[in-house]
């Protein structure tokens, strides 16, 4: 799998999502141009924070090693997998507040994360997420999502929010 030029491997930023080209490199150092579009198998990222469901509001995925950074794995990528579990429990797809725990070291290996829906309403909806390894909880996440598409006159990106309803100056 290849890296951002001028990016540590496995550094975060190597998965973003934007359409601009870049420079890979490859195991063998040898530059490409690409973009971030997602190959046949999707983003590096979206695979590495993959969970699948085992039922019961239970969903398995794994904390691959090379998102560690010194001694644990980078908070937020542990935090994105047990926000794969909960976006994939709730019936709302973008979410609004995140919020998280860390209650020990997570360790690069297999994880389980058990999602409890707390509250779907028609706009939004609440859960949360506890990522366990063995039988000891490493991150509780919470998160509310909702649908940015139903928003109207919502800031979207690259651009303003509609100027009739700024104050003029006199």
């Amino acid at each position: 799998m290849g890296r951002r030029r001028g990016r540590p491997s496995g550094h975060p930023g190597t998965a973003a999502r934007s359409r601009l080209p870049l420079t890979v490199v490859d195991a063998e150092g040898t530059a490409a141009r690409g973009t971030t579009e997602p190959g046949l198998e999707g983003f590096e990222f979206d695979r590495a924070t993959a969970v699948e469901p085992v039922g019961d509001g239970r969903w398995r995925g794994e904390i691959r090693p090379e998102w560690t950074v010194g001694l644990a794995p980078n908070g937020g990528y542990v935090v994105a997998v047990a926000l794969a579990a909960l976006s994939r429990s709730l019936p709302h797809p973008d979410p609004f507040a995140v919020s998280a725990h860390f209650v020990s070291k997570a360790d690069p290996g297999p994880a389980d994360v058990i999602v409890e829906v707390v509250r779907t309403g028609v706009g939004v909806s609440t859960g949360m997420a506890r990522l366990v390894q063995g039988r000891r909880a490493r991150a509780l996440v919470t998160g509310t999502y909702g649908d940015l598409s139903a928003i109207e006159d919502r800031p979207r990106c690259g651009g303003s929010r509609p100027t009739s309803r700024l104050p003029t100056r006199a």
